[in-house]
Order: C-alpha cells, then structure tokens, then sequence
C-alpha cells in the first residue's frame, strides 16, 4: 500500500512539473507583445484575431494574449469597446472568442493527458477518471 501511495506521489509530481513546463511555455507567448520574436504565439494569435474579425495591431496582439493565456476578456473587451464596436458585436465577438479558447484548452488537455498515458502515469483507474473529465470537456 505505501509503495502505491509513494509511486501515485511521483507520479503526481511529474505531472506537475510537466504542467508547470508547458504553462511557462504559453507564458513565454508574451514576449510577443514586448517586441520579441515568436512565430507560435503570432500564428496563434493571428489565427485568433481572424477568427473573431479584429484587425491586428500591437494593441490588439496584447490583449488576445491576456485572452488566451490568461483566460480574462477584459483586456480584449477594453479594445474593442475603444475600435466602437456595439455591445452587441462585443458579445458576438466573446463568443467566438470563447470558442477558438476552449478548442485550444482542449487540445492542451488532450496532450496531456497523451503525455500521461505515453509515460504510464498513475494508475489505469485514474488515467480513466481524467479522459472522463475530458470527454465531458468536449
């Protein structure tokens, strides 16, 4: 018994350093917006702003990162409040916003959970509970 406690602990641990690793790699996403370059982040964003219909601009480039990485809408309200946009196209704009964010949370999910799978991590049964969450996600 404490030899599968030990071994759910480890594998525990290097599932939240791997989270850890990609999370500092979508946080790296923002050296785009301090003038870096960055061709994922500007193919993920590019994507975004055609996706909900805005134009790109530096402005426009920072608040779809808060967006995206940080999961707030302010940022991104804010700018399209100040391009004159109704509140009515700002609410159509969140919500296809909302939809290219989950796509990309899901498939982030989704390799994870292939990451855990691939190295055997945690038992059959709890490997079963997080594809549950995730297919419910879907």
């Amino acid at each position: 018994m404490k030899q599968l406690q030990e071994q759910f602990l480890k594998d525990i641990e290097i599932i939240y350093n791997e989270t850890q690793k990609r999370d500092n790699h979508l946080n790296s996403y923002f050296d785009l917006s301090k003038g870096k370059e960055h061709p994922k982040a500007l193919a993920l964003v590019e994507s975004f702003l055609e996706h909900i219909g805005l134009q790109k601009s530096e402005e426009s480039i920072h608040a779809s990162l808060i967006y995206l990485i940080n999961l707030r809408e302010d940022a991104i309200e804010q700018f399209m409040n100040k391009e004159g946009f109704t509140q009515t196209q700002i609410d159509s704009k969140l919500e296809l916003a909302y939809l290219f964010n989950s796509k990309l949370y899901l498939e982030r999910f989704e390799s994870l959970l292939n990451f855990i799978e691939n190295k055997q991590l945690l038992t059959p049964f709890y490997r079963a509970i997080l594809s549950g969450v995730h297919s419910i996600g879907e």
